[in-house]
């Protein structure tokens, strides 16, 4: 009976959607956990070099704007790392509450608006002065400007997805029928019929996800820990800014930031 229901899960789409959004946001993670077993394994280290390489392509790995566990960072920013775990999250979700409206897409601008705010005026600070900006951002407010652009292109897309390889018949209050009218049944009815009390939610559901992250770094890391419990502080490393990978492997800067050889070494 079990194996059947797996079998049928797995013959649903939009399981696959979510198995493939969850291997993508687990393997940038695993990258510093390889590197540091590679100390002792070298295979690990193998590992832990595919996963950089592959990520070098979608993010510039710069230190001082990424996660780290045992002293080494993460394959992608804090920004990227916002953006996916924005887009994981709101397509669980969306399968959980079985959500089949999603957002309109000029609803997509609130969400938008905060990571290009952040984004852009630090591009505009650095390049009107380099050595002193006005404004840089934080690993904190990256990640959580990326959360909201995640979940806002999420819950804009994974409704249509849920509608076109999702499961038939699927009934959600089948498990929670017997509590009380003011209880998670009725939290979860507002979450389905409210994206603004859904997308909400959502927010702060990974902003505690970060603050556990950001624990996690500060557990394992000695020599390279975040500065306080959210990582507010400025990091701007103005002599190696462009220097990729520096807790990582095939460290990269000035005209070489783009060379790969040294993955293949």
């Amino acid at each position: 009976m079990i194996s059947k229901r797996i079998k049928y899960v797995f013959r649903e789409g939009y399981v696959w959607y979510l198995l493939i959004l969850v291997v993508l946001n687990l393997l940038p993670f695993l990258a510093p956990i390889l590197l540091s077993i590679g100390e002792t394994v070298p295979i690990a280290e193998f590992g832990a070099r595919g996963i950089y390489f592959v990520y070098s392509f979608t993010c510039h790995q710069f230190a001082h704007r990424s996660l780290h566990i045992n002293d080494y960072q993460c394959a992608w920013c804090t920004r990227d790392t916002g953006i996916w775990l924005g887009i994981l999250t709101g397509a669980i979700f969306t399968r959980l509450l079985k959500i089949t409206k999603g957002l309109k897409w000029y609803w997509l601008i609130p969400f938008v608006i905060p990571i290009v705010l952040d984004g852009g005026i630090q591009t505009i600070a650095t390049i009107q002065d380099f050595e002193n900006p006005f404004y840089i951002s934080n690993n904190f407010t990256r990640f959580t400007t990326g959360a909201i652009f995640g979940i806002g292109i999420s819950i804009w897309l994974s409704p249509h997805l849920l509608q076109l390889i999702g499961p038939e018949n699927f009934q959600i209050f089948k498990v929670i029928e017997g509590l009380p009218p003011l209880s998670l049944k009725s939290f979860i009815q507002g979450l389905r019929e409210s994206m603004l009390k859904f997308s909400t939610f959502l927010i702060v559901l990974l902003v505690s996800i970060y603050i556990l992250l950001v624990g996690l770094w500060s557990f394992t890391s000695q020599s390279y820990p975040p500065n306080n419990q959210f990582d507010t502080e400025v990091r701007y490393p103005k002599n190696e800014f462009f220097k990729r990978r520096e807790n990582g492997v095939c460290p990269t800067e000035g005209e070489n930031i783009f060379d790969m050889s040294c993955f293949f070494q």
